[in-house]
Order: structure tokens, then sequence, then C-alpha cells
């Protein structure tokens, strides 16, 4: 199974990789802004866009992050979004000598609280969607864009782009959004985060309720070279809400002027 990319500008290679419910244009605005200076990749995740869907192939996380990989650069540097960032992590894992680096949006090693994990989403809000799913597809879409969008300062307009992105596409697969709930809901990369080696940044927002910023010292120790960036007033979508805030913390990043940057993380990378 070919999943569906489409590449933008020339020079090194940085792959783009959307959250549930949403297609790969909704990096396009991000696309086009980083096209500028670097070859672009974004890929639809299976079941979205233009990709085809496979149950067999694509029922797990790992199974995921191995079609995934194989519609990418042999090389680059990864920005993932929400669930992205969880399949990017895997990636990084998986197949470490394909990530350069690795930038964390809205994303998290565990998307659901557990005892010594509060700052995360409740097990019965996944539930929710999943159940509502099958009853009505597009209210329950609409009603996870409207999610992601509480609290930022720009709460309307993100929730008119994201939806415009929804309008755009055809329906996603029931199947592909029904497992990527489950991925969200039982996947627990904690563990194993220690074991990349690569540079990551990760950008959270301010207002998020689906990552809250409260999470990001504990997330950001569980990497050996981690850097934070909060992006003030955005919520789940820092990239649709403050896209020049957003371009300038991904290019300091990739320029390596870190300092400009909150270090977090072990201590040393080791």
């Amino acid at each position: 199974m070919t999943l569906f990319a489409v590449t933008h500008g020339s020079g090194p290679d940085i792959v783009l990789l959307h959250g549930w419910g949403l297609p790969g244009q909704v990096w396009d605005e991000t696309a086009r802004r980083l096209s500028t200076r670097y070859r672009v990749t974004v890929i639809d995740l299976p079941g979205y866009g233009s990709s085809p869907y496979n149950h067999d192939g694509c029922g797990s996380l790992a199974a995921l992050a191995r079609q995934v990989a194989a519609a990418a650069p042999p090389q680059a540097l990864w920005i993932g979004w929400s669930l992205g960032g969880l399949i990017a992590l895997q990636i990084a894992l998986d197949y470490p000598e394909r990530v350069k680096s690795l930038v964390l949006v809205a994303s998290t090693a565990r998307f659901t609280q557990a005892p010594d994990w509060p700052h995360a989403v409740a097990v019965e809000v996944l539930d929710d969607f999943a159940r509502d799913l099958t009853a009505d597809y597009r209210a329950t879409i609409r009603r996870f864009l409207a999610l992601q969008a509480r609290g930022s300062e720009h709460a309307r307009a993100d929730i008119h782009k994201l939806a415009a992105h929804l309008a755009a596409q055809e329906e996603t697969s029931i199947a592909a959004l029904q497992d990527g709930l489950n991925v969200l809901r039982d996947s627990d990369l904690r563990a194993r985060a220690a074991a990349i080696r690569c540079p990551v940044l990760l950008i959270l927002g301010e207002r998020d309720t689906l990552v809250p910023l409260a999470v990001d010292k504990a997330l950001a120790s569980l990497f050996q070279m981690a850097y934070l960036h909060t992006i003030k007033g955005a919520a789940h979508a820092p990239f649709l809400s403050h896209p020049q805030e957003f371009i300038k913390a991904v290019s300091e990043f990739l320029d390596e002027k870190l300092p400009g940057h909150q270090r977090a993380g072990h201590a040393s990378a080791g």
C-alpha cells in the first residue's frame, strides 16, 4: 500500500505529519512558508486525503510508522502534529537513521491520563469520540475541531481554518478514525523515549486542553536532548493560530540557534 505524498520546494528534507481527523492539507500554509528553504514532504496518513487504508497494515502505531516511513525521504527532519507527532516518535525509535531531528507539535509520548501522568486527556473523552463516530461522522469531527481550538485567543478563526480543511476533503475512512483513536488511547512511548538520540523540539500551546502545557517538564524529561517552546495564547493547533511564531521557532531549531529555546530533559545528550 502506497501513501499519498506531495512535495514542495527544494533543499534539506522536512516531513510534515498531520493529526487525527484532518488530512495533510492542514499543513498547506506551513509547507508554503518552509518550502522557501527546504524540500517539504506532506504525507496523508492511511485513510486520510488521497491515501488508502488497510486495517491489517495500519491498525497499530508500529504499523502506521512503517507505512509512513515507506513514503518518506530516506533522511529528514520530522514535524508531527498530535497523532502525527506520536507516529513520528515511533519512527524515530524504529528507524533512527531516518530522523535527523524531531519537532513534536501539541503532541506527547502518552495522550491519556494515568496515575503517574495526570496532565493528559481522560480516556473517556476518546472513547466518547469513538462511540459517536459511527452515529454521525461529520458532527463528531466538528466537535473534535472545537475541542482543538478551545482556549485559543483566536478560537473562532482556528475553527474556521480547521473546518475549511475538513470540508475540502472526502470523508475519512471510519476504520482509520477508529483505529487512530485506539492508537491515541493505548500508546505509551514514555519508557522508550530516552532511546531517541536526535534533538527534539516540543512546541506546546499555552491553552491546549488536549496536551496541557502542565505536561511540559515531565514530557521533556523523557528525552536525551529536548527543547521547549510555548506559544502563548495558542491551543492545540499553534501552527494555524500563530503561524509566524511557529515558523520562527522551527526555523531557529533547524538553524541550531537553540539558545533561543528553553533546554529541558536530561543534562547530557549521552
